[in-house]
């Protein structure tokens, strides 16, 4: 038999608490999904987004808030080289996996 010390605390669901809960999913999962894009482009922002923080502005992807990928998703913009160049490696691994070389 083993004893633990450890003690847990289980925190009782209310409406309220289960309702913001829920909320705050809902309001993460709309986030990721782009208005006005190709599926392409939400499969493209979904596989980056299983990797990296991602948001999307207007039709362009922000990933961690300092690269923009714009239409076509092909090249991505701004932040450091090496960044860019990985994001880039993604976008071409990507675009092939969903036949769009």
């Amino acid at each position: 038999m083993c004893h633990s010390r450890e003690r847990v605390f289980l925190y009782p669901l209310t409406p309220l608490s289960l309702s913001l809960s829920l909320s705050l999913t809902m309001t993460t999962q709309t986030d990721n999904i782009g208005e006005n894009v190709t599926e392409e482009a939400q499969e493209i922002f979904d596989a980056l987004a299983r990797t990296l923080p991602c948001r999307w502005k207007n039709q362009e992807i922000i990933v961690l808030d300092e690269i923009s990928i714009p239409p076509p998703y092909t090249t991505p913009a701004g932040g450091d080289e090496l960044f860019r160049e990985r994001i880039k490696n993604v976008l071409v691994h990507e675009r092939r996996r969903l036949g769009m070389s």
